[in-house]
């Protein structure tokens, strides 16, 4: 149970083979999902709640393909390699007496390295007031009513 956390962060690995592999399954999955509805309707409801900011990536073959191997794997690198800053939280029908040896001997030995990450807020936020609209090109229109 402790032992994923400590490995997940000490044994960062990523193979190109198996990320390309999901990166197929992918393209096939979302190929299939091109004319679903609710998928459409998914799409449009999220570009709309945050007021179609160029940030919003829709999940389409056109997304994987902007998807570069080198950057996913310098990304998860980056966010897996400083457990400084992490918070643990332990959920479960198990005593703090059972828990604390596990905590001291699997957490407590994740390295961790001086700083901490900072985050920007992008101002990605819904626009104001209401919004009607059709999500077209549906089989069967479908209609939704936000109020943000």
């Amino acid at each position: 149970m402790m032992q994923l956390p400590l490995s997940e962060i000490r044994k960062t690995k990523i193979r190109q083979g198996s990320t390309y592999a999901i990166m197929t399954r992918y393209d096939a999955f979302l190929a299939n999902m091109a004319k679903d509805p609710s998928k459409i309707m998914q799409d449009s409801v999220s570009l709309y709640l945050t007021n179609y900011s160029p940030r919003t990536m829709v999940m389409n073959p056109e997304f994987l393909k902007l998807v570069d191997f080198e950057k996913v794997k310098k990304v998860y690198t980056e966010r897996f390699r400083n457990a400084a800053d992490y918070t643990f939280f332990i959920v479960g029908n198990i005593s703090e007496d059972t828990v604390r040896p596990m905590v001291e001997k699997y957490i407590g030995s994740i390295q961790g390295y001086p700083g901490k990450e900072n985050w920007i807020d992008r101002k990605v936020m819904p626009p104001k007031g209401n919004f009607k609209g059709c999500v077209n090109p549906l089989t069967v229109p479908k209609h939704r009513f936000y109020k943000p």
